[in-house]
């Protein structure tokens, strides 16, 4: 396992290159795979740096060795986790004497920045809509509730005649409309307020696993193939079984619906930092980049069917009320990565 609090605090790296780009000089650390900054000395740093080089910042370094510019980048990198990573890359010239002898390129992690940055963001956006959920289930609850008592005792009735029949095939119909547009009103509610009073010591792993199996027998794809895998000695937090399993369904059912041919659905738990990461992974179809910032949206749906749009939305708001956040990684046609971050700063002994 990962020495997690070194990484965290391995956040920049600075390397000085000659003028045929190999590296003179390091200072710092980005990650374990430069911990030994001597041994880059000496080294192409696409070589040296893998991943954390690519030709963008090459061309930077030729243009900052040629014309003396000082280039400022942000790049997005995925680690061994595939965990989205974002560095900040600047690039100046080296002077000396008048002469331009190398470039400096340093390097900065902002992946804390940036997922501050979005949680503040998106925590933002589910306040706005919780005062909207609040207003639609004051509005629509109660009489919802009215109308399915009233259609139910209907139901109840001894129907003989085929007139009757008929009116009792319609009532059902309005029975299923109305239950329809109260699962929306509830699902909104389950967001509308915030409250930890319910919170108690949970294993996340038991209820992924649960979540996983309760998955299979929602019959939406059976030709599946599982992958699952729970990391050892994952910490317990405070939150909420149910509503946590909610969302993991949720986002499970998601997976299924995206690989209507079959496919693999990697499903598995690691800790990282301060945080507990549950990570799903399929090879469906994906979701196009413009709408990959609609996901949180309400009401925001891509697919046919009876979906309300809301599955993200409320799984989101499940998530913040932890103190978490939703990541999602997609290409059409490649897959879809959803990681869910919980914290474990409020942490128990599981067997105390």
């Amino acid at each position: 396992m990962k020495d997690t609090k070194r990484i965290a605090d391995e956040k920049r790296l600075t390397i000085t290159l000659d003028r045929t780009l190999k590296i003179v000089a390091a200072e710092g650390e980005l990650d374990v795979k430069t911990v030994a900054t001597e041994t880059l000395i000496g080294h192409n740093p696409a070589t040296a740096l893998e991943s954390y080089w690519n030709d963008h910042i090459e061309e930077h370094c030729h243009s900052s060795l040629s014309a003396g510019k000082t280039f400022v980048r942000e790049f997005e990198y995925l680690d061994q986790a595939s965990i989205t990573k974002f560095i900040s890359i600047t690039i100046e010239p080296q002077a000396a004497d008048g002469f331009i002898s190398g470039v400096y390129v340093h390097f900065e992690d902002i992946t804390e920045k940036k997922r501050n940055n979005l949680k503040m963001n998106q925590q933002r956006r589910m306040q706005n809509l919780a005062l909207l959920a609040s207003n639609i289930s004051d509005k629509i609850n109660n009489p919802l509730a009215r109308v399915l008592n009233q259609v139910g005792t209907l139901l109840m009735e001894d129907l003989k005649t085929m007139e009757t029949k008929h009116l009792l095939h319609e009532l059902e119909n309005i029975q299923e409309l109305v239950y329809s547009m109260s699962s929306v009103t509830i699902a909104l509610q389950a967001f509308s307020t915030v409250c930890s009073d319910n919170f108690q010591q949970i294993d996340i792993n038991s209820i992924v696993e649960k979540s996983v199996e309760l998955s299979r027998l929602l019959k939406v794809n059976e030709h599946i193939d599982y992958r699952v895998h729970f990391e050892a000695d994952i910490p317990a937090i405070r939150g909420n079984e149910i509503t946590l399993e909610q969302c993991f369904v949720n986002i499970i059912k998601n997976a299924l619906e995206a690989m209507p041919m079959g496919g693999r659905l990697e499903v598995r738990t690691t800790l990282e930092n301060d945080f507990v990461l549950i990570i799903f992974k399929d090879n469906g179809m994906g979701i196009e980049r413009k709408n990959l910032h609609k996901i949180f949206d309400p009401f925001f749906k891509t697919k046919n069917g009876q979906h309300s749009g809301l599955g993200m939305s409320v799984g989101y708001g499940i998530i913040s009320s932890h103190d978490g956040w939703i990541d999602i990684q997609s290409r059409p046609d490649r897959g879809t990565q959803v990681t869910v971050f919980l914290p474990v700063k409020k942490t128990f002994n599981i067997d105390n």
